[in-house]
């Protein structure tokens, strides 16, 4: 796929080719090369030459006198430059002139807006002066790309770091972070990682977007934003309804989400974010798993027992949070977070005894950070102290199934898990070296009380406590290379599903140890090889007993062990043509589990194949219309613990069309999409240790999709 910043910025161009004079529209087509050297004017790049040298020092001396070259400023901007063999010119030197005047402002300034050509360089200095500020450009998505490519080069921002403002793509989400185990510290409580979903964050100016989707499988979807800005307020609302029939049957949905943020700057904080959000769903059907027999004859059916018992869910939930930023001074920032969730969720399971389950939820909790930056020479700080708190409790009711309907009451408890943590993180930058070392310590209590029974008695009360240490090292050989190494330890415990299912649940616990190496060159605009290890103590493992087919209950597992190689590569050819590939290589085993004669020691992990990976191809054949395929592929896998039963790997491609064009001045984008080209046969979700082996849950065949974004 192509990098996400230069595509959201090339979208763009058609759209401001309207605001733009004809000698413009044809004067910045040399940008789309994406070639810096060929661009004059607009960020440039001077590479150093020893006459140019000399003459570029003889006119600044001559403009700004001797005193010129004395600036600190000066020096700061002539270590960066010399490093990337890039000279100070005219467009430069200018900059530092006018940094000079305003440092004092700049310094104070927690938010800086600069607004034309060549201000990349006016944001260099900035930053030197003041670390700490955000910076929002505004330019022709031309010459920002320009700018971009010089960041680029020169290693100035990382790429999560910089937004694109724009008006074509705006999904819920802005940003959709994987956390890997050895970085999970910051969110507690998850042994293999994390995943963080950030939503779209109010912009500051008035826009409206559609989306509408429509498929083969006769599901629909349609999403509405608007946005809104008055003063120092901004606002955006958004709808989102789908309707699913389904690839099999009985397994149509309906479901719609409003979500509402407020971002106010107010003088006591620098961010103020309101957000309110409401899911609805009232109903999900489920056809449940089938066996290999059944899968064969008849991939869309439903399992007979789920029709019967008309299994499905519903889901009603509302969350209100507040969040809040704070600069205490220049070099200390605190962060809030308090939030509030209740959820109603009701559930038919495909068999009588306590086959309807009524939950009430009501979530609650606070966190706060407090994060510390100071540069010493070239040693720069960054120290993280955070505290949160959170509280559930689950009002959970079990009826008799009968054929659908309610039967007798046979569970009334009161479930509930309370959380405190508290962790430090510190990393410490010195040249080419980094640290980064973390201590975290949680402290969990899980109790359920059974309201049926005499005296309400306690079905299940504990306690975990646990320290959680991270040390990695960071090591930059050059600009195109560097390594590390991570070693850290989690733990995660038992949910009050999992624990109300089977209440002698342990938490497990976890040990990684990552050695990694990162490349960044003209081939590989992005690489990495990761070499990892993980020792599982205590691996919480689903299955399913005769009586209660389709309810998981729980075990933990003595010793497991993942051992294995990930890999990464993203290059850019050609400039309209870009390659992704991802690949992981692994052993996942059973250590030490089992007892008496069941003895499964030795025995692969089911559900994860020994390697699987994605091959992505993005070609553009023209500034607005793009190709993009997907090739996913996946090795066998086990399906129970004691690895009788297995599934095939799978190869799958995925193949989508895109186009950009203008209705009504409008920025539209028309896609086409084609989901599992070559009708495939694999499983979109797998029963691990499912009675009666009922493993499979069939993916769709081949089908497709049409959308518009406006």
């Amino acid at each position: 796929m192509e990098n996400n910043i230069i595509k959201k910025l090339r979208d763009n161009i058609p759209i401001s080719n309207n605001n733009k004079s004809n000698f413009w529209v044809d004067r910045l087509k040399p940008i789309v090369s994406e070639d810096i050297y060929q661009v004059s004017g607009y960020g440039p790049y001077t590479p150093k030459h020893i006459i140019k040298s000399w003459l570029h020092r003889l006119g600044q001396r001559y403009l700004f006198g001797a005193d010129y070259f004395k600036l600190d400023l000066y020096k700061e901007y002539k270590k960066i430059f010399d490093k990337y063999d890039r000279e100070i010119d005219y467009h430069v030197a200018k900059h530092i002139v006018w940094i000079e005047k305003i440092k004092e402002y700049i310094k104070t300034s927690n938010n800086i807006c600069i607004i034309g050509d060549s201000k990349l360089n006016f944001m260099l200095g900035a930053h030197i002066l003041n670390p700490n500020a955000k910076f929002f450009m505004i330019n022709l998505p031309e010459v920002l790309i320009t700018d971009y490519l010089v960041v680029k080069k020169m290693n100035l921002i990382e790429d999560n770091k910089i937004e694109v403002v724009d008006n074509i793509s705006m999904d819920y989400f802005e940003q959709v972070s994987v956390f890997r185990g050895s970085t999970s510290i910051l969110f507690g409580n998850a042994s293999g990682g994390a995943i963080n979903f950030i939503s779209k964050s109010p912009r500051g100016y008035n826009f409206t977007n559609s989306n509408m989707i429509i498929n083969s499988l006769n599901d629909k979807a349609f999403t509405f934003l608007i946005n809104r800005k008055y003063k120092s307020a901004k606002w955006n609302f958004q709808y989102h309804v789908q309707n699913q029939n389904g690839h099999r049957d009985h397994s149509s949905s309906y479901s719609s989400i409003f979500n509402f943020q407020l971002k106010w700057g107010l003088k006591a904080f620098e961010n103020f974010v309101l957000s309110i959000n409401q899911l609805h769903s009232p109903y999900a059907l489920d056809p449940g798993a089938l066996t290999l027999e059944q899968k064969n004859e008849n991939p869309q059916m439903a399992r007979s027992a789920n029709q019967l018992y008309d299994s499905r869910e519903s889901v009603t939930q509302s969350k209100v949070s507040l969040k809040t930023e704070k600069f205490l001074n220049g070099m200390v920032l605190l962060k809030t977070n308090i939030w509030f969730l209740h959820r109603v969720f009701n559930n038919k399971l495909p068999f009588e005894n306590s086959g309807q389950v009524a939950l009430l939820r009501n979530y609650y909790g606070f966190d706060s950070k407090i994060i510390y930056q100071q540069n010493f020479g070239d040693i720069h700080n960054n120290i993280m102290l955070g505290f949160e708190m959170n509280s559930q409790v689950d009002d959970r009711k079990r009826f008799d199934n009968i054929y659908g309907e309610k039967g007798s009451i046979k569970y009334d408890g009161e479930e509930k898990f309370f959380m405190s943590a508290s962790f430090l993180q510190w990393m410490i930058s010195y040249k080419a070296h980094q640290i980064f070392s973390a201590l975290r310590f949680d402290y969990n209590r899980a109790s359920l009380n059974d309201k049926l029974l005499e005296n309400g008695k306690t079905f299940y009360d504990t306690d975990y406590q646990n320290f959680t240490p991270l040390l990695g090292y960071k090591y930059k050989i050059n600009e195109q290379l560097s390594y590390f190494i991570n070693y850290t330890t989690h733990f995660e415990t038992p949910t009050l599903y999992e624990t109300g299912n089977s209440p002698e649940l342990r938490p497990q616990r976890n040990q990684i140890r990552e050695l990694g190496i990162f490349i960044k060159n003209s081939l590989a605009r992005h690489g990495e090889i990761v070499l990892f290890e993980s020792k599982v103590e205590n691996e919480i493992v689903p299955y399913e007993i005769e009586d209660e087919p389709g309810r998981s209950y729980f075990k933990n597992a003595g010793i497991t062990k993942r051992r294995g190689l990930e890999f990464s590569l993203s290059t850019n050819p050609y400039k309209r043509l870009e390659f992704q590939y991802t690949h992981t290589h692994a052993e996942y085993k059973f250590i030490k589990f089992g007892h008496g004669e069941d003895i499964l020691n030795g025995n692969f992990l089911p559900a994860i194949p020994r390697y699987f990976g994605k091959f992505n191809i993005l070609y553009s054949l023209t500034s607005n219309l793009n190709v993009d395929a997907e090739i996913y592929y996946s090795g066998k896998v086990y399906f129970d613990d004691h690895n009788t039963a297995e599934g095939n790997g799978y190869l799958l491609t995925n193949l989508k069309i895109e186009n950009v064009f203008n209705i009504f001045e409008r920025g539209t984008t028309l896609f086409i999409y084609i989901g599992n080209v070559f009708d495939t046969d694999y499983n979109s979700n797998i029963r691990i240790n499912a009675y009666n082996d009922r493993y499979y849950e069939p993916a769709p065949s081949r089908y497709y999709s049409v959308g518009l974004k406006f």
